[in-house]
């Protein structure tokens, strides 16, 4: 086979990509690669015509000299970009950027973090949301043969769940189709069964955004710096509609004060305001404000360039002051202060184990933390409050992100219906409205086949 003729300048790689370095005299070189995404020759001629088209555009911006050097980009990495982020870049909460620190990291371990920033492009981004999609899964996997080993399952049901790993592969290297489906039909069974999922939608995407955002923060400086696009994300799960039932709460609220005797306040807390978990954790004395006509509310301030989830109005109601009250006994603080203490003086993580070691106390199964907020929610829309209403505290975005908790509240829209039917006075009016007819010199005949008897009896049928 005769070696491949390139132009003078382009280098093909071992992976099979194409390295071009441009030269010219008093301009220092140029240097870009085209990753080569199959080894059909379509998409060779593909390549090698996109990195044509970009030398000879080169060349003549350096003729010109309207060529912007891209050697830093070139020479810096995705992961030095991440750092730079992570030092300078990062603005929010505390917790959130902690949050984003652990998720750098998970970047930084991935070969996706070697590559030159000027270099990148969406395939290597979705190639990267792919493993990450993978290793998500195994951890699941691995997640649910930890439970099955402690429950003491048979052992060929852990094994079932120990080889799907080996069955994706296996299934992904089948070319026959109908074989393939069949034997993806038996890992799904397997998956449903054991509660086995992809990671979420926001999973994923909480990760690849950081990488958008560390290139944005570096453009600031550097020239060269893409702009990645049109990576997709798995498709969003359905929003989980898991309540707690009266006796689960009683149960939990019974065990968690031996767990520690401000949890079942923070639960109460947390059903009450509908606050998310973050939220409840740094509420302050100071959020608590006037509202307006002598009413109390919990409220937080939009800080300038903060990345967070939007926070309605929560107001103070008697029930939520007595929780509010205990909170404070416990912590020998003021609970009329505005000082800038908080309510709760517990970490994330120390909420997340006792949470755990209630809900292994109480022997409850698939409960969230976020599900207290699920609660609160749907709580509201049965004591009667509209969606305006309820999004007003919730801090719900739309009207479609409530939308799942609105039919618990049909039954209460069913009474408040009954309710407002008065029987007696709709007939008293309807024998008013009758007589003035026949006073008029109506026909009593057109309305003997619809008389009051028969409305009454269609209005209690």
């Amino acid at each position: 086979m005769s070696p491949e003729k390139l132009p003078k300048g382009f280098t093909r790689r071992d992976s099979g990509a194409l390295r071009i370095q441009i030269r010219l005299k008093g301009h220092a070189p140029v240097v870009k690669n085209f990753p080569l995404l199959s080894s059909e020759a379509s998409e060779k001629r593909r390549q090698l015509t996109e990195a044509e088209a970009w030398a000879t555009e080169t060349r003549l911006r350096m003729l010109t000299g309207s060529h912007v050097s891209t050697r830093e980009a070139e020479q810096t990495s995705l992961a030095e970009a991440l750092r730079r982020y992570e030092a300078k870049g990062m603005k929010g909460l505390e917790e959130n950027q902690k949050v984003d620190r652990y998720r750098i990291k998970t970047i930084q371990d991935d070969p996706i973090a070697q590559l030159p920033i000027a270099h990148l492009t969406p395939q290597d981004v979705a190639a990267f949301r792919d493993r990450l999609l993978k290793a998500g899964w195994i951890k699941n996997v691995r997640t649910s043969v930890r439970r099955l080993t402690k429950e003491k399952a048979p052992r060929n049901v852990i094994e079932e769940v120990k080889g799907l790993p080996r069955r994706r592969e296996l299934a992904a290297s089948i070319k026959d189709s109908k074989e393939r489906r069949k034997l993806e039909a038996q890992i799904a069974v397997i998956e449903k069964r054991e509660g086995i999922e992809m990671p979420a939608r926001s999973t994923i995407a909480n990760v690849t955004q950081l990488i958008n955002r560390a290139l944005k923060h570096v453009s600031q400086t550097v020239k060269g710096v893409p702009v990645i696009r049109g990576v997709e994300m798995p498709k969003a799960t359905p929003g989980r509609e898991r309540r707690v039932s009266p006796t689960e709460m009683d149960l939990m609220l019974s065990k968690a004060g031996i767990i520690a005797p401000v949890l079942p306040i923070i639960i109460r807390f947390a059903v009450t305001t509908t606050l998310r978990r973050g939220r409840v954790l740094t509420c302050r004395l100071s959020n608590i404000r006037t509202a307006g006509a002598g009413i109390r509310a919990i409220a937080f301030p939009k800080t300038r360039g903060e990345r967070q989830k939007r926070t309605g109005v929560v107001p103070i109601t008697s029930e939520l002051q007595t929780i509010i009250d205990k909170a404070c006994e416990l912590r020998d603080l003021d609970p009329q202060s505005t000082s800038n203490e908080k309510i709760f003086d517990v970490s994330d993580s120390q909420l997340e184990i006792w949470w755990q070691r209630l809900l292994e106390a109480c022997a409850i199964e698939d409960l969230h933390w976020h599900d207290l907020r699920h609660e609160g929610t749907s709580r509201l829309f049965e004591r009667g409050l509209s969606t305006a209403e309820v999004m007003s505290i919730t801090g719900h975005s739309s009207q479609e992100m409530v939308d799942r908790y609105s039919h618990y509240s049909a039954a209460l829209v069913h009474a408040k219906l009954e309710r407002g039917s008065d029987t007696d006075a709709l007939l008293a009016e309807i024998d008013f409205l009758v007589a003035q007819y026949l006073a008029a010199g109506g026909d009593l005949k057109r309305i003997r086949a619809f008389n009051t008897t028969t409305v009454h009896d269609i209005l209690n049928s």
